[in-house]
């Protein structure tokens, strides 16, 4: 058998398929290549019977990552955007599968020997050895154990004699790394109104494109959940969509609080071992819904019944460094060809969106009541022009200074909204002009004071801050527009005995600092908090 192989390199230069001998496979396999000198990971996406060269290399067989369906997409992702074949084709795949290696690391566990009772087993070790008995009874007990865990806690001269007496049995055990395993819920019954059960309905029993148009606080969320609900008793999978990485923890506790370990997380912010972890339990079935921002749509379920994506509108759904893609447009072609229902959902709906609805491209529902039968905030647009001419120099209007004072003084919260992380979205020479931008994506940099750098918001790159202008030498340099952390600063300054919070990419960096920052302010441990678009999200036990 002949196989077509994409190699597993990214240069247009071998963007075509080489031909090797090998066992017949099924198309998305994954096999080990020799590639010139050099030993690479590639994927069968062809085969033949004859090849018009001779003296072909010969591939080994792996395993097979990639589904036929996934084939198809990324037949898709070829003709829609041009991509290499190889940048395609690792969207489907995590970074652990691009080596040969096992990509599950194990350790080894010990168990007692089952086959003969614990009384024999301690006979054998014999009284002279306390240590070694009391760690075969902790072994016994707890049904097992890793060994590094009982070399610490015994030693390892008396596990080892617990090895060459033959009492344990050795296996090679992989364990799950799993992503903020702190972050749970609690699952609330809920009764829908007689929309949200209407938009149910209509969703779980169709297919095709769906627009959920509902105002803030018109349950859309649940909505998501109980079609999923539906799709699952169908025994379907599905895929759940936001728009960005620091959304993922609420949307996960949410589901977790509802469908336990059905539920896994993709999104680059994950670690390798993370990621496969996560990408596996959704291959083998162990998972079957996908949680993430846009990568997650290339999730390995089969048989998908609903994807949703939440904030439709938001830009972040368009990949906009290699490969690029949008995400709406393969969802909606993935949702084809699983015959699956997709939701866009959205308060504000994207225009192209609303427009595909208006003209019947799409199914529109409408949700325009909260839940809770409450008015919708009045909204006051101040002209901050004017206040400036009035002598206000605060970044704050007089009126949302003494809204903010209220507040305080009634001993309720604030939360403050600013979707501009950093202290400054630019910094500019008042006498040049000068901008600082990044020297890989040529876009203005962020100033952030608390570590007095400047960085790029879009590769990570990290600058010195400026003190004076490398373009003309003048120190008279001006900041831009402001950010979070220049908000928490003017704050203070205004009201200097308020504690306050501050909940954007750089403080949500580490491992469930989402979910400590929102228990913190939901414990009153402070009276204001400030963020991006994380804070706008679902449903808030506090004062705005």
């Amino acid at each position: 058998m002949i196989l077509e192989v994409i190699v597993d390199i990214s240069n247009s230069e071998v963007d075509r398929t080489f031909d090797y001998e090998g066992e017949d496979m099924p198309l998305g396999s994954r096999v080990s290549v020799e590639f010139g000198k050099k030993k690479l990971i590639g994927f069968v996406i062809g085969k033949k019977t004859q090849s018009q060269y001779d003296n072909l290399k010969k591939a080994k067989f792996l395993d097979t990552p990639i589904s036929s369906e996934q084939m198809e997409l990324l037949c898709f992702l070829r003709q829609s955007y041009h991509l290499r074949y190889i940048d395609a084709l690792r969207l489907f795949v995590p970074a652990k599968l691009r080596d040969e290696k096992e990509p599950q690391s194990t350790r080894v566990y010990l168990s007692v020997d089952g086959d003969r009772p614990l009384e024999e087993l301690c006979d054998i070790v014999g009284g002279r050895a306390p240590k070694q008995l009391e760690a075969l009874k902790y072994i016994a007990a707890n049904g097992g154990q890793f060994l590094s865990v009982l070399n610490v806690n015994f030693g390892v001269s008396a596990i080892n004699g617990l090895r060459d007496k033959g009492v344990v049995t050795e296996s090679a055990v992989h364990e799950r790394v799993e992503p903020m395993k702190t972050l749970s819920g609690r699952d609330k019954t809920v009764a829908l109104t007689d929309a949200q059960a209407r938009a149910v309905k209509k969703i779980s029993e169709g297919k095709g494109v769906f627009l959920l148009h509902g105002v803030t606080g018109s349950g859309k969320t649940e909505i998501y959940e109980r079609v999923i609900e539906n799709k699952l008793a169908e025994g379907k999978t599905a895929i759940m969509l936001v728009p960005e990485i620091s959304l993922t923890p609420q949307m996960l506790g949410l589901f977790r609080a509802r469908f336990g370990d059905k539920v896994a997380i993709l999104h680059s912010g994950l670690n390798a071992s993370e990621r496969y972890d996560e990408w596996k339990r959704l291959k083998d079935g162990e998972a079957v819904i996908a949680i993430g921002a846009r990568s997650a749509i290339f999730a390995p379920l089969e048989n998908i019944g609903a994807i949703i994506i939440d904030e439709e509108h938001d830009s972040s759904y368009l990949s906009e460094s290699n490969p690029r893609y949008d995400t709406k447009s393969v969802a909606k072609y993935r949702a084809y060809l699983n015959s699956a229902a997709l939701v866009l959902g959205s308060a504000t709906p994207d225009m192209e969106s609303y427009l595909a609805a208006s003209r019947g491209e799409y199914e529109l529902i409408t949700l325009p009541e909260r839940i809770s039968k409450h008015k919708l905030p009045e909204m006051e647009i101040v002209d901050m022009v004017q206040e400036f001419r009035c002598g206000n120099r605060s970044i704050f209007s007089k009126a949302l200074s003494e809204a903010i004072g209220e507040t305080l003084a009634r001993k309720e919260q604030v939360m403050l909204f600013l979707n501009r992380r950093g202290f400054a979205s630019f910094i500019r020479c008042k006498e040049c002009g000068y901008v600082a931008k990044c020297e890989d994506c040529d876009v203005s940099l962020t100033y952030h004071k608390e570590d007095n750098e400047l960085k790029c918001h879009y590769c990570g790159r990290r600058y010195h801050a400026l003190s004076k202008c490398p373009n003309c030498g003048s120190e008279q340099i001006r900041q831009g527009r402001i950010g979070t952390e220049k908000v928490v600063e003017e704050l203070k300054k205004l009201f200097p005995e308020v504690k306050t919070l501050r909940m954007d990419n750089d403080t949500t960096s580490r491992r469930d600092s989402y979910f400590k920052i929102l228990s913190s302010f939901a414990a009153h441990e402070a009276d204001v908090l400030v963020g991006t678009q994380m804070i706008a999200k679902g449903d808030r036990k506090s004062v705005v």
